[in-house]
């Protein structure tokens, strides 16, 4: 009989590690029961049910040790018992019967989270700060220009021109050389070049760095148009006068027929030698052309394959006897202009002015208008236009430079 209260003894510890079903618990306490009913020492058989008892078996089917882990559906269940109180409510009132089904768990996912508006989940992003703006062309003209800040809408400059007589060698006793001089006054107006955009005033309480890059934006924008009338203007108002409009046309003068095969590279040097020509003082520091024939110059190859550099270009091919190649889009691919740059006067009446103000019904529609502009105006000396040459045509050019076949 001992060996039996041993084994009950055994079976009732072990249950502190195992799952236990409340007919496993009925069994046991019967089993004990009966073995105090056939007359087993009553102190051994109230020590193996007191034990029994402390290990809270009475409300069994629930799992203990080793199944910490599993999810615990009492959460979900009462969660579903506040989502169903109106059923469980009507059921008590009218006799209802309320079904509650658990939903079978599942992992938590990011596409777990979901925008109430159907857009994009904001709060699961971060933002790199960068704002990418489109491509544009390279600021570069004003930079290479003669920059002169004026005070009126109007500028005066004097042009010298030939007088008559010259400076001269005389004998002793000899008459002096006599020679005059002539002036002519040149008026030239300044012309505004504007930009403005209209931006609310909800978006202007946006991060600092879309603000900033609305800025950016208005006077990058100037600053191209800038450049293009520079580079290209018409010269009609409100254009002003571009580089293009004061340039010489290209003639090729003593250079007609005397080059073997003429590329690029040579072109650029005959037209920096008939500036040179027109006056010592000139000293061509750029070329512009368009990428496409930057790109030319750049895979002129000979007959057998090599790659054709010559002397006096540097071996990026970016300086063409002494000249830097620049490439612009304001150029066409017929277009080519070498020039002593110094000679090209940029002038502005005030630095670019940005102001923010109502305009029109901005007012009632939470609007503010941006405004940048700036006068600005270019002009050549009519002594100095001999600095610049244009080709208009380069493929002309070119057959105009070459020794005929």
């Amino acid at each position: 009989m001992e060996e039996v209260i041993k084994e009950l003894g055994v079976k009732i510890d072990a249950f502190k590690n195992e799952t236990v079903s409340k007919a496993d618990y009925d069994a046991l306490k019967t089993q004990l029961e009966d073995l105090k009913a056939n007359g087993v020492e009553k102190s051994a058989i109230d020590g193996l049910v007191s034990k029994l008892d402390e290990l809270g078996l009475e409300f069994t089917e629930m799992k203990t040790k080793g199944n910490a882990t599993k999810e615990n559906p009492f959460s979900e269940l009462e969660q579903l018992l506040v989502e169903k109180a109106d059923v469980i409510k009507a059921q008590k009132t009218q006799g209802n019967i309320a079904n509650i089904t658990l939903k079978a768990v599942g992992p938590v996912l990011t596409t777990n989270v979901t925008n109430a508006g159907g857009g994009a989940v904001v709060a699961m992003t971060q933002s790199t700060g960068e704002l990418y703006a489109t491509p544009e062309n390279r600021l570069f003209a004003e930079g290479i220009m003669n920059g002169m800040r004026v005070d009126l809408d109007t500028i005066t400059y004097i042009d010298e021109v030939a007088g008559e007589g010259d400076a001269g060698m005389t004998a002793e006793g000899g008459t002096k050389s006599q020679s005059d001089v002539d002036y002519v006054e040149r008026t030239i107006a300044l012309q505004n070049v504007t930009h403005f955009i209209k931006v609310s005033t909800k978006m202007l309480r946006q991060p600092s760095y879309i603000v900033d890059a609305v800025r950016t934006r208005l006077l990058r924008k100037l600053e191209l148009k800038k450049q293009s009338q520079l580079l290209a203007g018409n010269g009609t108002a409100p254009e002003i006068k571009g580089i293009k409009e004061w340039a010489t046309a290209f003639s090729a003068g003593a250079y007609a027929d005397s080059v073997i095969e003429p590329n690029l590279n040579d072109l650029i040097r005959v037209v920096v030698g008939l500036i040179s020509e027109n006056a010592d003082d000139f000293v061509p520091n750029y070329v512009i052309l368009s990428h496409k024939r930057l790109a030319d110059m750049d895979l002129k190859k000979a007959s057998d394959g090599h790659y054709v550099l010559p002397p006096f270009s540097t071996l990026d091919n970016r300086v063409v006897a002494g000249v830097r190649v620049v490439a612009s889009n304001e150029f066409t691919d017929d277009e080519l202009l070498v020039g002593d740059f110094t000679k090209a006067n940029y002038c502005y009446n005030q630095d670019i002015q940005v102001s923010i103000n109502l305009d029109g019904n901005d007012f009632t529609k939470n609007l503010r208008t941006i405004l940048a502009e700036q006068p600005i105006a270019l002009y050549v000396s009519s002594n100095e236009t001999g600095a610049f040459i244009l080709v208009d045509d380069i493929d002309q050019a070119l057959a105009d430079i070459a020794v005929p076949a």
